[in-house]
């Protein structure tokens, strides 16, 4: 019997569609963690998720992990991660793969890393917006471009870096975001929307501005609410 309790084991190769997360492209099971059921997933029926269900670790051929992928996920029509008929018979050389993928990113991470600070701190600014401590205006006499400052260790940034959050979803002007590296994680083609997001690192040219609002900002939480703003 082709159940899926005879098909989930290490080895098994795994075929992912675009439908699955953005991600595409084929792989192994690595590991299994609990018991596979023996019925099939339903055709076009939701299952509920229960803790003591099946779920697998896939280390895909150019390296990529996927971890801890719910049985209920898999062999289902629209959800595009597909037990194929084939077996690896060395899967184990797939945590070879994975081990060089994360280094690589890792070291592409720094050299982004590298590149943005570069580039951050060797921007010219002729005509700079104005900070205020609850926003940003392109001069003064200028509508209020709504934020807030945070200061905090961020992993990917230097020591002292700024992060400037926008409070209205239409984002900073055209004067702002050439200023800075904008983040904006908006999809229009799953409705999901963000606001802008800066980063400002102490060898941007702006940085004492941004850090002047922050302060700013802090004094006066702290006079209302009797507390620093983070």
């Amino acid at each position: 019997m082709n159940t899926i309790a005879n098909r989930i084991h290490a080895g098994r190769v795994v075929r992912f569609f675009a439908g699955y997360g953005g991600i595409d492209g084929t792989g192994a099971i690595v590991a299994v963690h609990g018991t596979p059921s023996n019925r099939a997933p339903d055709a076009g029926v939701i299952r509920f998720m229960h803790a003591d269900q099946c779920e697998v670790d896939v280390i895909l051929y150019d390296g990529r992990r996927l971890n801890r992928i719910h049985e209920v996920s898999i062999d289902r029509p629209g959800i595009g991660i597909k037990l194929t008929d084939e077996v690896d018979t060395d899967p184990a050389r797939l945590f070879e793969l994975a081990a060089q993928h994360e280094a690589d990113e890792a070291m592409r991470r720094v050299k982004a890393r590298a590149d943005f600070e570069a580039r951050e701190a060797a921007r010219v600014i002729a005509d700079a917006p104005v900070f205020y401590w609850n926003g940003i205006k392109d001069a003064k006499g200028q509508p209020l471009q709504r934020a807030h400052y945070s200061m905090g260790q961020l992993i990917n940034f230097p020591d002292g870096t700024i992060t400037i959050y926008a409070r209205d979803y239409d984002g900073f002007s055209p004067k702002v975001r050439a200023c800075f590296s904008i983040e904006n994680d908006t999809d229009t083609q799953v409705d999901y929307f963000a606001k802008d997001t800066i980063r400002v690192i102490p060898a941007h040219p702006l940085y004492s501005a941004a850090k002047a609002a922050h302060d700013a900002q802090a004094a006066r939480y702290a006079k209302k609410y009797g507390r620093a703003a983070q």
